[in-house]
């Protein structure tokens, strides 16, 4: 049985990750240029672009690793990995539920508080007896560290 990632292990990692998304959601927003215009803005169309902007860059950056090792960019940094709960390789549809389920429920039109909430209920469930933030349970996955070479 694999030993589960420590709160700082999965900390870190998500850190690393929210300061390079960033960046490339800024640079697929340029090079794309839907966001260049008035109407860009107008809502609900405006939301719809920044969350479809925000997902491509997460594929474009995180894509490759995710759906081929099971990491982010600061989990492979940091050596930890997503597995499924029995430790055996996560599939790409846990990994795909696990990733995008929170971006779906905030796309619902809801008040913004509501998506703001439940942004902070998500990594507060990683306190639980299993260490397992809610995108986790909702994926059917959890974080484990790796031992030796990634």
């Amino acid at each position: 049985m694999n030993q589960q990632a420590t709160l700082s292990q999965r900390f870190f990692a998500t850190c690393i990750d929210f300061l390079i998304l960033p960046p490339l959601c800024l640079l697929v927003m340029l090079v794309t240029g839907l966001t260049e215009d008035a109407d860009a803005y107008v809502m609900p169309w405006f939301f719809l672009r920044l969350w479809g902007l925000l997902v491509l860059s997460y594929l474009l950056l995180q894509g490759f690793t995710l759906f081929t090792r099971a990491q982010t960019v600061g989990k492979l940094i940091v050596g930890i990995k997503i597995v499924s709960l029995d430790d055996t390789p996560a599939s790409a549809f846990n990994l795909c539920t696990r990733t995008f389920a929170l971006i779906s429920i905030a796309l619902i039109p809801l008040p913004y508080n509501f998506t703001g909430l439940l942004l902070l209920i998500d990594p507060l469930f990683i306190f639980g007896k299993d260490r397992r933030c809610l995108h986790d349970h909702i994926g059917q996955t959890k974080v484990i560290r790796l031992q030796g070479p990634n």
